[in-house]
């Protein structure tokens, strides 16, 4: 068993094939790195406006949207879309971060948002590329392994 395994570990493409591996499930376990993480905005829209909350890398888990308007109404998507009309505080509890659009009167608005950060999740894509660049090259040298193994006997 020892000997198989220097002999396959002296052939250079299915080292790096190998150790492409290895970094794989290392970059793959990085990408699925969360932390909880919180966010909060206020701000005044008027008529025609409209605001965007969503955050990259950041996955909501409750979101409460606080409206308030002498009157105003407001567009909002979120996993649901909707039209409110506001008068006084109007209150939503929402599942993601929404887009807003005004349309009609002005209106405060108060987002705040408990979740989760993956700033790593890029390295998913990483760790994609890096899997089927590791599989090809162990492969091409299991592949001459094998032929020269052949080719003693």
């Amino acid at each position: 068993m020892r000997d198989e395994l220097k002999l396959a570990f002296s052939y250079g493409t299915f080292k790096v094939g190998f150790l492409l591996l290895l970094l794989t499930l290392v970059l793959s376990g990085l990408s699925m790195y969360g932390s909880s993480a919180s966010f909060q905005e206020s701000g005044h829209l008027t008529a025609g406006d409209v605001v965007d909350f969503n955050r990259p890398g950041f996955y909501a888990e409750s979101v409460n949207l606080t409206l308030t308007s002498n009157y105003a109404v407001v567009n909002y998507t979120s996993l649901t879309t909707g039209t409110v009309e506001v008068r006084g505080e109007y209150s939503l509890e929402l599942k993601t971060l929404p887009t807003l659009k005004v349309e009609n009167g002005s209106v405060d608005y108060t987002v705040r948002a408990v979740g989760e950060r993956h700033p790593f999740s890029v390295l998913a894509y990483v760790s994609f590329v890096t899997m089927l660049v590791g599989i090809v090259l162990a492969f091409i040298g299991y592949s001459r392994i094998m032929g020269d193994l052949g080719g003693k006997k």
